[in-house]
């Protein structure tokens, strides 16, 4: 739906799929398969807003998203063994819970991108009692935080579950005016 620059989306559905052929039988490296495997299935939901405009000479877009899903059966790859090799197995239940902003600006020749996602997930089927009170462990190889970059990487290996907070902003391109000459 749109509304002069801002633009609002909402989705939602059930999804199922069946295990992949390497999520079954493997690949004879650094993945093992499972043929017992079920298939998963999942609700999943998103809303989101946009707006789009253009202020002076710059031209401004900025994007926030909400997405969840609850799944049955979730396919994720464990690590086993002292290779590193991951093994497909299903989550009995699991949620996860996100959202992403990012904005762009566009100026001079200059094309200014900055970006956040966060994740949350819990293993609906584990309970981890603490104090009294059923702490739910994070997904395996679920990355609190969605962007694949190296810091991330780093976050998973040490163990660290929780939502983070995180942006970065780059220079994606600039344009040379035609009469510039090397």
């Amino acid at each position: 739906v749109a509304l002069g620059p801002f633009a609002i989306a909402l989705h939602a559905g059930a999804v199922a799929r069946p295990p992949s052929f390497v999520e079954r039988y493997g690949n004879r490296g650094a993945f093992v398969g499972d043929p017992r495997l079920r298939p998963e299935s999942a609700f999943t939901s998103d809303a989101g807003v946009r707006f789009a405009d253009r202020l002076g000479p710059a031209r401004l877009e900025i994007e926030l998203v909400g997405f969840s899903t609850w799944a049955e059966d979730l396919i994720v790859f464990v690590n086993v063994g002292a290779y590193g090799r991951a093994k497909a197995t299903n989550i009995g239940r699991a949620r996860l819970v996100g959202g992403e902003a990012s904005m762009r600006v566009r100026a001079g020749g200059f094309d200014l991108r900055a970006s956040y996602t966060g994740l949350a997930t819990a293993n609906l089927a584990e309970c981890n009692y603490t104090s009294g009170a059923c702490d739910r462990p994070a997904l395996p190889g679920r990355s609190p935080r969605a962007n694949k970059d190296p810091a991330n990487r780093r976050a998973i290996r040490r163990g660290f579950a929780g939502p983070v907070q995180r942006a970065r902003a780059r220079v994606i391109s600039v344009r040379q005016s035609p009469l510039a000459t090397f």
